[in-house]
């Protein structure tokens, strides 16, 4: 068997025990999703790279055939960890539902990356996605660390929501790792689904829209605290290539599920266009 192949057999062995690894010390029964895709080693199998991608909510899970994809592209080891309405900020919870047992549920999922997940696997590159959390449109209610309600639509919600993501932010830094966060997608008016629109046989060009808004108070605070290290990543133009305005259909792939989250086709479809934003804002190097 040609040598070529050998670094690439030891990596599918190393992703097989770190599977493993995953499956024996991280994931328990009802925490969120968690797997690991390819290990890149080197020609000289001395270095195998691990690359560990923690989500966040629905808003986060729609990426994760785009990330896939990445991942096969740049040899990447990836580790996604995903729970629907659970956000990536510690200790935040959507309180709009009240639904106990969900805040239980994803206080634990946080928990669990943060303080078993991260830890254990090191990894140089975190992703993070949740949704608009201060949606001019929308409701806006959040827990926060001691239970108190946060209502973004206040300023004091807002500040403490911003509190919460740089007390996370600052958690998740470490020497020599890049921390991204994935901007929420632009969405279209409370009362439009392009999908709905389609499913009742009207045009693709009579189903497009005009996003209702563009960064809000909490996303440009995390821009404004971009470093080396921390990036903001914003994929309007790729859900929207004329952003503002958005088409229901595009390359003849629907864009949309719902108002909110990109069909798993489409995420699929934009691999190349986000590895390449990737590269041009430095957060891959060479390749």
């Amino acid at each position: 068997m040609p040598q070529g192949s050998r670094p690439s057999r030891v990596g599918d062995q190393i992703r097989s025990e770190l599977a493993s690894l995953l499956r024996r010390e991280v994931h328990d029964p009802g925490i969120g999703f968690l797997t690991i895709t390819s290990v890149k080693v080197s020609p000289d199998l001395q270095q195998a790279r691990v690359y560990y991608t923690l989500m966040g909510d629905s808003n986060a899970q729609m990426w994760i055939p785009t990330f896939r994809g990445i991942a096969n592209r740049e040899s990447w080891t990836l580790a996604f960890a995903t729970f629907p309405a659970c956000p990536w900020p510690r200790d935040l919870q959507y309180a709009h539902s009240f639904n106990t047992k969900l805040w239980t549920i994803c206080a634990d999922e946080q928990r669990d990356w943060y303080d078993r997940v991260i830890p254990t696997f090191k990894p140089d590159i975190i992703f993070v996605a949740n949704g608009t959390l201060d949606d001019p449109t929308g409701i806006n209610r959040y827990r926060g660390a001691s239970g108190n309600l946060l209502d973004t639509k206040t300023p004091a919600g807002v500040d403490g929501v911003k509190r919460l993501i740089a007390q996370s932010l600052q958690a998740l830094k470490s020497p020599g790792r890049t921390v991204v966060v994935i901007e929420p997608t632009p969405r279209p008016a409370p009362d439009f689904d392009p999908l709905q629109c389609l499913s009742e046989g009207k045009a693709a060009e009579d189903c497009g829209y005009t996003a209702i808004h563009g960064p809000t108070a909490i996303e440009l605070e995390t821009r404004r605290l971009e470093t080396p290290q921390l990036f903001s990543l914003d994929l309007d133009r790729v859900v929207c290539r004329s952003y503002p305005e958005c088409d229901a259909v595009t390359d003849n792939i629907i864009v949309k599920r719902d108002a909110t989250h990109i069909t798993a086709t489409y995420a699929r479809h934009v691999v190349a266009a986000v590895d390449g934003i990737l590269h041009r804002k430095g957060i891959l190097k060479g390749g």
